[in-house]
C-alpha cells in the first residue's frame, strides 16, 4: 500500500514537473517566434526598396508591398502561457498587442496602396502614393511601436537575440 501511494505521488510530482518544463519551452520558442518576426519585419522595413527608396522608378513601379508579419505575435496573444499577474509578462503582453494591432492598421494601408497600384496605369500618382504612405503619421508610429518591441525583447529576453537569423 505504501509503495503504491509512493509510485503514485511520484507520478503527480513527475507529470506536475514534465507540464511545467512544458510550457517553459513552449514560452522560450513562443519568445524567439517574436524576434525572428522582429528580424524579419526590421529587414522589410529598412531594406525594402518601396520603403526606403528615393528612386522615382522604384517607387513608380507595379511591385506590390510586401506584408509584415504578425503570426509569432498572435500565437503568443492566445498561448494562454504568459501569466499576466507577472509584471514581466503582462509588460511583454501590452506590447505584443500593441505591435500586432499596428502591424494589422499599417498592413490594411498597404493594401489599399497596392489596390490603387493595381487600377491606375499613372506612376507618377503611384510615387505621391507610396511617398505618402512612408511620410504618414500612421508610419512614424509603426516604427516607434517596433522599437518599443526590440526594448522590450533586449531588455526581458537577451537569451533570445543568440536566435537572430537574418543578420
Amino acid at each position: 500500500m505504501v509503495g503504491a501511494i509512493t509510485i503514485g505521488i511520484g507520478g503527480v510530482l513527475t507529470t506536475l514537473g514534465w507540464t511545467r518544463l512544458n510550457e517553459s519551452n513552449q514560452m522560450r520558442n513562443l519568445i524567439y517566434s517574436v524576434v525572428r518576426e522582429w528580424e524579419i519585419n526590421n529587414t522589410i522595413l529598412f531594406n525594402d526598396p518601396l520603403f526606403n527608396s528615393a528612386d522615382e522608378k522604384v517607387l513608380g513601379s507595379y511591385m506590390l508591398n510586401k506584408r509584415l508579419k504578425n503570426s509569432a505575435l498572435n500565437n503568443v496573444l492566445t498561448s494562454g502561457l504568459f501569466n499576466s499577474n507577472v509584471k514581466k509578462d503582462r509588460t511583454f503582453l501590452r506590447q505584443v498587442a500593441d505591435y500586432e494591432d499596428i502591424i494589422k492598421d499599417f498592413n490594411s494601408r498597404l493594401s489599399m496602396t497596392d489596390n490603387f497600384v493595381l487600377t491606375t496605369t499613372d506612376p507618377r500618382k503611384i510615387i505621391e502614393h507610396r511617398k505618402i504612405i512612408v511620410t504618414s503619421g500612421g508610419f512614424k508610429s509603426f516604427i516607434d511601436e517596433h522599437m518599443k518591441m526590440k526594448t522590450i525583447l533586449d531588455t526581458n529576453y537577451p537569451w533570445a537575440k543568440d536566435a537572430t537569423f537574418l543578420n
